[in-house]
């Protein structure tokens, strides 16, 4: 198994670890607007992310340019599509991005977060 097959959020032998609580590290804002791909900067520490938009749009990681409409067949490489009223979870890359709103205009919102997990402490996991 390739290091790109794991599961982002595993065990040392590739079990995943569920998503159940996580710890808030930051919150940011980005104003989506219809038809119009808009430059966004997604902060340093940013990694482990959800988001959620009030509109249906794109998302472009850095160094990628979205037109305003996307054509049919393209490719995207690197660009994830976030439909309107929906809480995902996106491992995303800090830098210089594009958003691109899809059916209308609105708010993406991004949180940047650390899985509970990754917090745990032996003595905390160790009991005796």
């Amino acid at each position: 198994m390739s290091a790109t097959e794991l599961y982002p959020l595993s065990t040392q032998d590739g079990k995943h670890i569920p998503l159940d609580v996580v710890r808030p590290l930051g919150l940011t804002t980005f104003t989506v607007t219809l038809n119009d791909a808009t430059n966004i900067v997604i902060p340093a520490l940013y990694n482990l992310v959800w988001v959620y938009s009030t509109v249906s749009c794109v998302l472009a990681m850095p160094g990628l340019l979205l037109p305003s409409a996307l054509v049919s067949g393209t490719d995207y490489a690197d660009s994830v599509f976030i439909p309107a009223d929906t809480l995902m979870t996106l491992v995303v890359t800090p830098g210089d991005c594009m958003v691109l709103g899809l059916s209308g205009s609105g708010t993406l919102y991004m949180n940047s977060i650390e899985q509970w997990a990754a917090l745990v402490q032996n003595r905390q996991a160790n009991v005796g």
